[in-house]
């Protein structure tokens, strides 16, 4: 088969429209939206998405993406690029276009200047991701759940991602179910339709206090606070001891 791979502007509907119907042949049971797509792939202060596609007669048969994000290495920002997105048709597959658009959009992120890409892989991804790219595994994610209402960076993490007002405006504004406690930010734990029984919320972020005040203005406290006294942690880098946690069995995860 004869693929063009190319670069994709996600600004006008007709390519969303095409990215849409690609992810609805993979995950049939899943919902996509071009609001969500534009909020992560165009509304980013930190820059729109970078992404490389398949094309087959035309359409869409394979997509790569990665959103611009910025780090702060040893007291030194830097800009990078998030892994967010990869995707390819079931007729398609096989047919090495995972690799083809990774390398083509770590080529242009290196033509480009930025400095690092990370991602989080799942099971399926991670084996890909290890053989074919120069990645450096750091280590599985943290999953965790307990009580406790605040949570730290640890002290001596020298790399974390950086937040400004407007790239924290951007993530946080997105629903109004967050609300602060100290320096800490929850959300309502949404993918459990059992979630309102469990009374749990999720911990979001540990936000510095430069611009705590500033976030405050606009994450909405949400009337869920009071209900769900257990938080689920997952991520790296956190010091969660002023707290009870416990990690979760892998079957859950």
């Amino acid at each position: 088969m004869d693929y063009k791979i190319e670069k994709t502007n996600f600004e006008g509907n007709q390519m969303l429209k095409q990215l849409i119907n690609l992810q609805n042949a993979v995950y049939p049971n899943r919902i996509f939206t071009e609001k969500n797509f534009n909020y992560w792939y165009n509304h980013n202060p930190m820059g729109s998405v970078i992404s490389f596609n398949a094309f087959y007669e035309d359409k869409m048969i394979a997509h790569y993406a990665c959103i611009p994000v910025k780090m702060n290495f040893d007291g030194r920002i830097v800009n990078g690029l998030l892994d967010i997105a990869t995707v390819t048709h079931p007729d398609h597959r096989g047919k090495g276009l995972f690799k083809s658009l990774a390398n083509e959009t770590f080529n242009y992120a290196i033509e480009q200047k930025y400095e690092f890409i990370i991602g989080v892989a799942n099971a399926n991804s991670f084996p890909g991701y290890m053989k074919y790219f120069n990645f450096k595994y750091i280590g599985p994610l943290d999953v965790k759940i307990g009580f406790g209402n605040k949570i730290y960076n640890q002290i001596n993490k020298k790399n974390s991602l950086s937040w400004n007002y407007e790239s924290l405006k951007w993530r946080l504004t997105r629903s109004c179910n967050y609300f602060v406690n100290s320096n800490t930010i929850y959300t309502k734990l949404n993918f459990w339709k059992f979630r309102s029984i469990l009374g749990i919320k999720a911990i979001m972020a540990y936000i510095p206090s430069d611009v705590i005040s500033e976030v405050k203005t606009y994450v909405v406290k949400s009337r869920y606070r009071w209900i769900r006294p257990f938080n689920l942690y997952i991520g790296l880098g956190a010091n969660y001891k002023k707290g009870f946690y416990i990690s979760l069995p892998k079957f859950i995860k």
